[in-house]
């Protein structure tokens, strides 16, 4: 129902006056309505959060992130492991699979990992300090093929045939191949008896 009545009121989240036509407004406008709502959920689930991470631990958080890091637990989650060094979930999964972190399985679901372990992993990966230089790697140097196998790059060049048709061939006569980092390496003697 709309009212006939005008009402002069302050928007309780901007401040700016405004007029209302009922008189149980409380914003200027849809926009200040949904910013309200959103500080006020914001505030009803902080509220919700248990004293233990209501410290300096639940101003750490990340967006996104809704476990904070423990004070002095001997026991951590992956989610607190993750949350104590910054990383995602992921991470701590994969150092776990490499072998990197130790963990144990705690049920059927459930992993562990031992605050010593998280000590262990973070000193053994400590970086040089920043006056002393670091030593330059050197490079890596070019592997060449392997005695016996072509390059697909040799095999144009030496025979004069484009890629497509290189490849075409391959499979059409099942010669043998592998790849040696991002080479693919053709049988030399395969190819010989068929293009030469």
């Amino acid at each position: 129902m709309s009212s006939n009545i005008t009402v002069q009121r302050i928007c309780q989240h901007c401040g700016s006056e405004f007029t209302a036509r009922t008189t149980v407004t409380r914003f200027c406008g849809k926009v200040c309505a949904k910013a309200a709502y959103k500080k006020r959920m914001r505030e009803s689930r902080l509220a919700q959060v248990p004293d233990e991470f209501a410290g300096p631990a639940a101003q750490a958080l990340q967006p996104g992130q809704t476990t904070p890091a423990p004070a002095s637990n001997e026991i951590l989650t992956i989610a607190q492991v993750a949350a104590m060094v910054g990383c995602c979930n992921k991470t701590i999964y994969n150092l776990i699979k490499n072998g990197t972190l130790k963990a144990s399985r705690f049920g059927l679901r459930k992993i562990v990992i031992r605050r010593s372990e998280l000590d262990r992993l973070l000193s053994m990966s400590e970086i040089a300090p920043a006056d002393t230089p670091a030593e330059p790697r050197a490079p890596k140097p070019k592997q060449q093929p392997a005695e016996g196998w072509y390059t697909t790059r040799q095999i144009q060049q030496l025979y004069d045939i484009s890629e497509n048709a290189l490849y075409t061939l391959i499979n059409a006569n099942k010669i043998p191949r592998k790849f040696v980092g991002a080479d693919l390496l053709i049988s030399k003697a395969d190819i010989d008896s068929l293009l030469g």
